[in-house]
């Protein structure tokens, strides 16, 4: 039974409880054969042969109650209740008969029956024919038929009733063999049964206490063995867990203090991102108000354009002006000419030329006039084109100072722009880091907690660890009890070249 050594402990424990198992199933296999049999014996008797001996039975007794109704009707008073009352009777008992031999009939399934049922039929129709004479004979109540059927039911039908009634007793010995037949199997299986069940069940109390042994013989030493082990392991293992225990709470202290800083510093950043968004606000709102500024000197340029538009008009209306003052200046002297020419010509008239004289002198006086004023005109207006070009260059002058007021405007809102855009990235910059820090700390916290769940844990495995040399002890206990608990160890101590005296204290 080497082989039995060389299995796993699993293995060994599988063989038994196999067995078991196996002896089981061929305890429950040879049950369920023998109430199989049993069953389909008590199925013949139950379901087959005593409903077929009762619809035998009750044929026959419908049969002979019909007979007595048969035999009252030979002496009843043919008008009278009590004849139609034996007629009826008669008819009932005849048809229940039908009825109940139908019943068996669908029962019958041995030879012996279907070779008897026909015979049964042909006699009972033989006797039905002779029986319904002796009916019809007393119905119809003439001396003939009186005689006739007094004569049939005791003579004849008598005879026929006879020979059909055997046939029944033939079928019920049948069927009364049969069922103590399946008696007599059943109880021949139920004998075998319980040998069979004891045979098996002694077998298996016998394989099922050598592999006890053999299991017992082959587990206990190995588990001497792991027990030691066990120790051993439960040893290393509360000093681990020792060591583990404190390393968790120096990390658990440490995590709490990095949170706690780590807070401060997210606190710190929502400050700067309070900040920054309050700058990039106050950049937006600047560019906001360069962008008005910009609209309204856009408004003033384009005054500025008007106005110097309107001086340009002022400055050619000015020329076209003085041009008309020379125009008139130019009628006034060839107006002097004529009045001259008019004064010649009326001095050389004489007398008569008197009055054109006046004339042209007046018209000379009043050219000499117009001459002056449009002499002073013309200064005038030579001053005044001179101011208007003056101030056309000023304010060429100024619009193009105030272009570059524009220009210098409109370079300040785009530098105010770049800072609000710049100010806006940055605060979406710091609200990432502040984001950041909010997971840091989320990722800390969480380190924090599991550093203390880490800490409980290593205190929970050393306490499951000093558990765990308690269940040694206990296993020990079980096993092998203390001498050999000190066998055990003694070879562990050996194996870890350790004195036998502080590996049992170890454990």
């Amino acid at each position: 039974m080497s082989w039995i050594t060389r299995l796993k402990v699993s293995g060994r424990l599988m063989l038994g409880f196999g067995a078991m198992c196996l002896l089981m199933v061929l305890i429950g296999a040879a049950g369920f054969v023998s109430s199989r049999a049993l069953r389909a014996q008590l199925d013949q008797i139950h379901r087959v042969r005593l409903p077929g001996i009762a619809s035998l039975i009750e044929a026959d007794r419908d049969l002979q109650q019909l007979l007595v109704a048969e035999r009252s009707l030979i002496f009843a008073n043919n008008q009278s209740e009590e004849f139609s009352a034996f007629v009826e009777e008669y008819q009932t008992n005849l048809g229940q008969s039908h009825s109940r031999w139908e019943k068996y009939k669908a029962l019958a399934n041995s030879a012996d029956e279907q070779a008897i049922i026909p015979q049964f039929e042909e006699a009972r129709a033989a006797w039905e024919k002779v029986s319904q004479r002796v009916l019809d004979g007393r119905i119809a109540d003439t001396r003939e038929g009186r005689r006739e059927a007094l004569d049939l039911t005791l003579g004849e039908a008598k005879t026929r009733f006879e020979d059909m009634r055997q046939y029944i007793d033939q079928l019920t010995e049948i069927n009364l063999q049969a069922a103590e037949k399946a008696h007599h199997a059943a109880q021949q299986t139920a004998r075998a049964t319980i040998f069979t069940l004891l045979g098996v069940v002694g077998a298996g109390l016998l394989l099922g206490g050598f592999l006890v042994w053999i299991i017992n013989r082959s587990v206990a030493g190995a588990l001497r063995s792991v027990i030691a082990g066990l120790t051993d392991s439960a040893d290393h293992l509360t000093s681990s867990s020792a060591q583990v225990s404190t390393a968790s709470q120096a990390l658990a202290q440490g995590a709490s203090e990095e949170a706690a800083a780590v807070q401060e510093t997210s606190s710190s950043l929502e400050q700067i991102a309070g900040m920054t968004k309050q700058n990039a606000a106050l950049a937006g709102q600047a560019k906001t108000l360069m962008d008005e500024a910009a609209g309204i000197v856009a408004r003033v340029g384009d005054h500025m354009n008007s106005m110097a538009g309107a001086i340009e008009e002022v400055t050619r209306s000015s020329e076209e002006t003085s041009k008309i003052i020379k125009t008139i200046d130019e009628i006034a002297f060839q107006t002097n000419l004529l009045a001259l020419n008019a004064a010649v010509e009326a001095a050389r008239a004489g007398e008569a030329g008197k009055g054109f004289a006046v004339v042209a002198e007046e018209v000379r006086g009043l050219a000499t006039r117009a001459a002056e004023a449009a002499r002073s005109s013309g200064s005038l207006i030579e001053g005044t084109v001179a101011a208007v070009r003056q101030g056309n260059e000023i304010t060429h002058a100024t619009l193009e100072a105030y272009k570059e007021n524009v220009e210098i405007a409109t370079k300040v809102g785009g530098v105010v722009e770049e800072i609000a855009g710049y100010s806006e990235k940055q605060s979406e910059g710091i609200d990432s880091v502040n984001t950041a820090m909010g997971q840091i700390d989320t990722v800390t916290q969480q380190s924090a907690a599991s550093a203390e769940e880490s800490a409980a844990a290593a205190e929970e495995l050393n306490a499951q660890a000093q558990l765990l040399s308690t269940f040694v002890d206990k296993l020990t206990d079980l096993v092998g009890g203390e001498d050999s608990q000190h066998r055990a160890l003694d070879g562990r101590a050996a194996d870890f070249d350790v004195e036998p005296e502080r590996f049992r204290r170890a454990a």
